[in-house]
């Protein structure tokens, strides 16, 4: 019942009405995972990840661990990945090898503001980094609470609402959508 009731459980995202300086950022489902994607000043991308430590970062991914991971995390895992170009978007989700994304258009200053703090939170924990094969990502160690009810899904939630969007519902899970 739990699953079931968790599968439909995804944030609706309401962007801001009319940003002065648009950006368009990315809002990533990898299954049960989102990140949030944003645009670098070189015409990349920068991808941020927040999980469990042994789920996320040492790729500890067995079917027992999940509900360990939930209720009783191993410290949390912060990540960080670049993407050297922004990908068309016919081949977004193969570049990302992301199941679906978002794209959602926010102001440019709160994105860089935000990209700022997500990059001064990681190089602040950058002694503590391992390097996940899976994705490509370095993972740092992050000392926010993770659990069921403050998983990826609501971190990403949190930095969306950063950008000014609204997000609607209880983001249990990577199934996020656009209000058109």
């Amino acid at each position: 019942m739990l699953p079931a009731f968790l599968a439909g459980c995804g944030g609706l995202i309401i962007p801001p009405a009319s940003p002065a300086h648009p950006v368009v950022v990315y809002v990533t489902d990898y299954g049960r995972h989102s990140t949030l994607v944003l645009p670098t000043d070189s015409g990349g991308l920068v991808e941020y990840a927040f999980g469990e430590w042994g789920w996320l970062a040492r790729m500890e991914r067995q079917w027992y661990r999940a509900v360990a991971a939930l209720f009783f995390a191993d410290g949390s895992a912060f990540g960080r990945r670049f993407i050297p170009q922004t990908p068309a978007l016919d081949d977004f989700t193969r570049i990302l090898d992301t199941r679906s994304f978002v794209a959602v258009s926010v102001d440019r200053e709160r994105m860089a503001a935000l990209r700022d703090k997500l990059d001064a939170q990681y190089r602040r924990l950058e002694s503590t980094a391992i390097f996940s094969h899976d994705g490509g990502f370095f993972y740092v160690h992050d000392k926010t609470a993770y659990w069921l009810y403050h998983n990826c899904n609501h971190a990403t939630a949190e930095w969306l609402r950063e950008l000014g969007c609204q997000v609607k519902g209880p983001c249990v899970t990577s199934k996020f959508k656009l209000k058109k």
